[in-house]
């Protein structure tokens, strides 16, 4: 229900207040473009444009439907609060501005596309495909190099804020509650195309058969960077060792899976004997290769003195390992099924828990690698990595073949972490 129908206790025609929100966002992204191309912009303060912004956001508060709109809409309101109340204004918060007006220029490209007549679907297509591009280049791209992992920003901001703590909350909570919905937005926006133009391509026979090799191609770029882009350190063997076995058990598992889809078709159970013990022993490999990335890069920062640290990250991918396998000895020993399309409550719940169980891992290893430098680009992939892979793993945007996205993302995350601890050995 809609804040202006709870006040009024009335109903309002949903096309209608749809029709109306989009000529008024189209409006807004007219002065926007009018805004981010007038020359005489930087370091100026312009009332005028915080104003239409705050104006726009607050009426458009009372006709939202979703939450994550809600929480869109109060962020640019504090973000307004924010650069008037500390006065950053000049060239930085020029850019804050622009990047903010930037990110509503592709809400042009989709209201243009929602007044097209449902029978040109070519054009449509067309349209939706320029949205993604135009979504992704300025909520996503833009505004992770131009505010989130912007060095220059935070220090001027630093100074701005003086040590004022609301200061701090409310840049840091604004910037990346926008950028966290953005990336949220932009999976969402990939599965409606995906499901428009790859659906009846959608397989699990496809996905498994690809997953036998996909994380091979972590292991090529983990030697690449390690061997060929950086001098040789043999510390670096620790992860090339963790990567390794893991490209082992996973194209081992998966290429089970691919077996028995051959032979059972797609809704085998996944938890049989002996694919079980595949499943095991690459959930222990996936712990192994975030536990070598992260003593690889201790052992570069402190080869003589390893902080007490990494021993508490080995103890936990030790015991979240033995959970797994209580786990999966009680699933088997009660021959519980566990298939793509019907499964057993409770052994969704305990996959659950496993997936739960990979993430904390991963999470552990990456505050680690992230303690070890500076470079705050470094720092923002490794973090976002891992945001992007919960949100892929929920939302679940290419349907069957989402494991193969996963494995897509695993093998950027692989660059990123090797980058990482080169970086370190070059300083």
């Amino acid at each position: 229900m809609r804040l202006i129908e709870y006040l009024l206790k009335v109903k309002l025609n949903r096309d209608k207040v749809i029709h109306y929100q989009n000529v008024s966002v189209m409006l807004l992204s007219l002065y926007t473009l009018y805004i981010l191309y007038n020359p005489v912009r930087v370091g100026y303060y312009d009332p005028l444009t915080s104003t239409v912004v705050s104006m726009f956001a607050i009426i458009d508060m009372f006709f939202l439907e979703k939450p994550d709109m809600l929480v869109h809409h109060i962020c640019l309101l504090m973000f307004v609060f924010f650069k008037n109340h500390f006065t950053v204004y000049g060239y930085y918060g020029t850019l804050m501005t622009n990047q903010l007006l930037q990110n509503e220029l592709s809400t042009m490209v989709y209201v243009m596309e929602r007044w097209i007549p449902k029978k040109y679907t070519a054009i449509k297509t067309v349209y939706s495909i320029i949205f993604l591009t135009t979504f992704f280049k300025s909520r996503v791209y833009d505004m992770f190099y131009t505010i989130i992992v912007n060095r220059d920003l935070y220090i001027e901001l630093n100074t701005v804020i003086d040590g004022r703590l609301i200061g701090y909350i409310i840049s840091c909570g604004v910037f990346y509650t926008l950028y966290g919905l953005n990336v949220y937005w932009f999976i969402v926006i990939m599965k409606k195309m995906y499901k428009a133009l790859c659906i009846n391509y959608d397989s699990y026979a496809t996905a498994e058969y690809l997953l036998k090799y996909t994380y091979d191609v972590c292991l090529l770029i983990c030697l690449y960077v390690y061997l060929y882009e950086s001098q040789i350190n043999y510390t670096y063997f620790y992860d090339i060792f963790g990567v390794a076995v893991l490209a082992i058990s996973s194209g081992a598992y998966h290429g089970s899976n691919y077996r028995l889809i051959q032979t059972e078709g797609e809704d085998f159970n996944r938890f049989q004997y002996p694919n079980i013990m595949h499943y095991f022993l690459d959930n222990v490999a996936i712990h192994l290769r975030v536990f070598m990335a992260a003593l690889t890069n201790t052992l570069i920062r402190s080869s003589m003195d390893p902080p007490i640290s990494i021993y508490l990250v080995g103890a936990w991918q030790a015991l979240s390992c033995g959970m797994i396998a209580g786990i999966l000895l009680y699933v088997g020993n009660n021959r519980l099924c566990y298939t793509y399309s019907l499964s057993n409550p409770t052994v969704h719940k305990y996959s659950t828990v496993i997936r739960i169980l990979i993430l904390l891992s991963s999470c552990m290893s990456a505050m680690i690698i992230n303690m070890s430098t500076n470079d705050l680009q470094l720092i923002g992939h490794n973090y976002m990595v891992l945001y992007v892979l919960v949100l892929v793993s929920i939302i679940r945007p290419f349907y069957k073949m989402n494991h193969v996205l996963i494995h897509g993302i695993l093998m950027y995350s692989t660059w990123v972490v090797c980058k990482t601890n080169t970086s370190i050995t070059s300083s």
